[in-house]
């Protein structure tokens, strides 16, 4: 009965903890007697609590039934439809703090291949866990498993090569090894994949417990950091100067690579902060060391992450907001410098989103990004179809369109434009959609980039060659 009705509670309860019996009785096809043997089974079972008119869940007993579900064969992707992600990552939390370790979620932080996210980072005195989250299946492919244990190395091959961001964390002891770990909602058939462990979540307590950072048959990372020496930054004690001060007061003119990441790691959090003030000094103190490329790469690296929010339902149009007046405080600093650089391209290039909420800010950011690099960039932020955006590049006389496509019925969307391009005749200006976060399993008939960085580089290669050309 568990498993033939468990999904449907778990949907009834997905928004709600507490729910009704009257109401229990409308959704499930049981006989008052059928229903109340239900809910004692699992009441026997830890899955939830209920009275003589109520049914409460909480968070626990509702993954620990999602568990049961999908180990007595019910399909993982249905079963994980009906988990909130953030009841998934509450757990893993839980789990950690309860054996001694410390956490953070969401590590966002940019490398030479992109924006990289780290789902859970996690550590004590002995080592350093990076976190994948993962709603798997026991039936799932060894071939996608090891593509998923891959990818979880990159990343933190990656973040081991920022002790700055680990430092921002709280992380005093670089020097322990950094262990990347996929965390699986369902029992997978492998533990270990090319020495990444994997572990359901059932098991995770006990992994914690147990395993050790010295077990040869994992893959660890060394933190690429100086050893602290008693130099003078180590020694001042001032706790009123700004960290910009300092940097100038002991160093003169910053110059390091950990410095600029440092600044402009400020700088996304300050924009994303939605505080115009404390954006602007920031980007003074960027600009001092960075290119306005890096900088706006940092802003953008802000919008994303609120995206990211935005689809989980963590942002509202007041949050909207006020980041787009912390990019616009931003912008303001450099425009001399954007002033500067655009035209050095005889192109123009229009950047505009298609349905995707809160595309303007992206659209502001990219078309700024652009002129940057060279082009003459202008943001169309308010098209909402791909029909609008490709008829006011067509009157703007682009040479380069960027349409911004959401995440949500991405076929769909990408389906559309290529449709308008060729009922419309608009194949005269190149095209490059910007799909973020693209699945390797979406196919389309047209290039697709799958973030700004790949766009941005496909943009510069064609107007280098046709420059040339000219």
């Amino acid at each position: 009965m568990i498993s033939k009705f468990g999904i449907k509670l778990l949907k009834l309860t997905r928004t709600r903890r507490r729910i009704s019996i009257a109401k229990l009785q409308k959704e499930l096809p049981l006989t008052e007697e059928e229903l109340h043997a239900f809910l004692t089974q699992l009441r026997e079972k830890g899955l939830l609590s209920f009275s003589a008119d109520v049914v409460e869940q909480n968070s626990t007993q509702r993954l620990t039934l999602a568990e049961e579900l999908i180990r007595n064969g019910r399909d993982s992707h249905l079963v994980s439809q009906q988990l909130l992600w953030q009841e998934f990552e509450d757990f893993i939390e839980a789990a950690l703090y309860k054996n001694g370790y410390s956490a953070a979620r969401h590590i966002v932080f940019n490398t030479h291949l992109g924006r990289r996210e780290i789902d859970v980072l996690a550590w004590n005195d002995v080592w350093i866990l990076a976190v994948d989250c993962k709603h798997w299946s026991r039936n799932l492919t060894h071939a996608r498993m090891r593509n998923a244990a891959k990818a979880q190395a990159q990343r933190a091959d990656a973040l081991a090569a920022k002790p700055h961001i680990l430092q921002r964390q709280g992380i005093r002891r670089l020097d322990a090894p950094l262990v990347p770990l996929i965390l699986s909602l369902g029992e997978t058939r492998e533990n270990i994949i090319d020495g990444i462990p994997i572990v359901a979540i059932s098991e995770f307590a006990s992994f914690l417990h147990e395993a050790s950072p010295y077990d040869s048959s994992f893959k660890t990372f060394t933190v690429k950091h100086e050893p602290t020496q008693r130099t003078l930054p180590s020694l001042i004690s001032n706790q009123s100067m700004t960290e910009d001060l300092i940097c100038l007061k002991i160093h003169g003119s910053p110059k390091t690579l950990i410095e600029v990441e440092q600044r402009l790691q400020h700088l996304t959090n300050a924009v994303l902060a939605g505080s115009s003030e404390e954006a602007q000094q920031k980007t003074y103190a960027a600009l001092a060391i960075a290119k306005p490329n890096e900088i706006l790469d940092a802003v953008i690296e802000a919008v994303n992450i609120l995206l990211d929010l935005n689809e989980l339902g963590g942002a509202d149009q007041k949050k909207f907001k006020n980041v787009e007046n912390s990019i616009n405080a931003c912008l303001q600093v450099i425009q001399d410098a954007l002033n500067s650089s655009e035209g050095k391209f005889d192109f123009t290039a229009t950047v505009g989103p298609i349905g995707l909420e809160g595309g303007h800010l992206l659209c502001m950011a990219i078309a700024a990004l652009l002129r940057s690099v060279g082009f003459k960039a202008i943001g169309i932020s308010k098209s909402q179809t791909a029909l609008e955006l490709l008829r006011n590049s067509e009157e703007l006389r682009a040479d380069l369109v960027l349409p911004l496509l959401p995440k949500n019925d991405l076929p769909a969307h990408m389906l559309s434009l290529q449709e308008e391009i060729e009922r419309g005749g608009f194949g005269k200006f190149l095209m490059i959609p910007i799909a973020r976060g693209l699945s390797e399993s979406i196919t389309s008939p047209i290039y697709v980039a799958k973030n700004v960085d790949e766009a941005v580089s496909k943009a510069l290669e064609w107007a280098i060659k046709n420059s040339v050309a000219e």
